[in-house]
């Protein structure tokens, strides 16, 4: 049966980059305090459980998940109707759907599992969302998003493939900063090559704050996240050289104004303004590298920003020779 379980898996992996890890980005207003469901340091990290509590007739209040034996941080309000789901041995989640209001809450969430289970709470209406797994092992590992004093706001997924064995997950998250309105965005790595980060392109406002972000990975620029006006910065990463962390300043009010990227190198690339409250986002194991960013933009610039570390395959960058060079 093991022998039976490695040939598949080896087939699943053989032919594309399946990377260990993958996010929905998150749907919904965004206003409010930023959470992260991180797993413990202890145990595998499975999601073993799932409460909701809603208002009657109304939005989603609070969200808390269990990972193995405990239950993490409540995000929300745990008033009003409380609804509760366990899941069996070798049962995982792997959708998550819902309808939510752009203008303010959460107001209905399904979680289904890979045995058919579905638990849903709420009311259905608003826009809906589907958050799937991007290939069959992967498991949803957590959720963030933003709750306010009355209820959930936004929500994203996260999903990845756990090994039983091992309480090193290969995937970290740096939960979101800023204020968090406008356009959610999330740097997905392509469908080709490793999805390694190669680049990064900033815009920042002479004596303000960011107002454009775009990653590179492997050969190709991503979308722009914001405005490439005013004044562009440029940086393209060594080959074998990652990001391993990302640090800047922020005000809670309107915009990220600094944002600074660590390599392994010891190299730093910095743009913007040192004003505003700090921030440092680290992987969480020496091999995890930054994978992919997310956040939201306005009309002007970046409103908040988000880290996500993951291990790569280190035998391929994806990069070509004239790619390595300072900016």
């Amino acid at each position: 049966m093991i022998s039976i379980f490695i040939f598949c898996l080896c087939c699943l992996t053989a032919g594309a980059r399946n990377l260990p890890y993958h996010f929905s980005g998150a749907v919904g207003r965004g206003s409010g305090t930023s959470f992260t469901s991180d797993p413990p340091n202890t145990g595998t990290g499975r999601i073993t459980g799932v409460k909701v509590w809603e208002l009657n007739n109304g939005y989603i209040r609070g969200l808390q998940i269990k990972h193995d034996y405990d239950w993490g941080e409540l995000f929300g309000r745990n008033t009003d109707i409380e609804h509760e789901f366990i899941l069996f041995e070798h049962e995982v989640i792997v959708q998550v759907s819902g309808k939510y209001n752009p203008g303010n809450w959460i107001y209905l969430l399904t979680f289904g599992t890979n045995w058919g289970r579905t638990f849903t709470v709420g009311q259905a209406s608003g826009i809906s969302f589907n958050f799937f797994q991007a290939y069959p092992l992967q498991e949803l590992v957590m959720v963030s998003g933003r709750f306010d004093n009355n209820g959930l706001s936004s929500i994203a997924a996260h999903w990845g493939v756990l090994d039983l064995g091992s309480t090193d997950l290969p995937y970290h998250f740096s939960g979101a900063v800023g204020r968090g309105s406008g356009t959610s965005f999330t740097s997905d790595p392509p469908n080709t090559g490793t999805g390694r980060i190669t680049g990064v392109k900033v815009w920042e406002l002479n004596n303000g704050y960011i107002r454009g972000l775009q990653i590179k990975h492997d050969y190709n620029w991503g979308e722009l996240f914001g405005r490439n006006t005013d004044i562009e910065h440029e940086f393209i990463l060594f080959e074998r050289e990652v990001i391993v962390q990302v640090s800047g300043k922020y005000n809670p009010g309107n915009w990220i104004y600094l944002l600074t990227f660590g390599t392994n190198w010891g190299r730093t690339f910095t743009v913007g303004q040192a004003s505003g409250i700090s921030f440092n986002f680290f992987q969480d194991y020496p091999l995890q590298e930054l994978v992919m960013v997310s956040g939201r933009f306005d009309n002007n610039g970046l409103t908040s920003i988000a880290a996500h570390w993951g291990i790569l395959d280190l035998g391929y960058t994806g990069k070509n020779e004239s790619d390595v060079a300072h900016h």
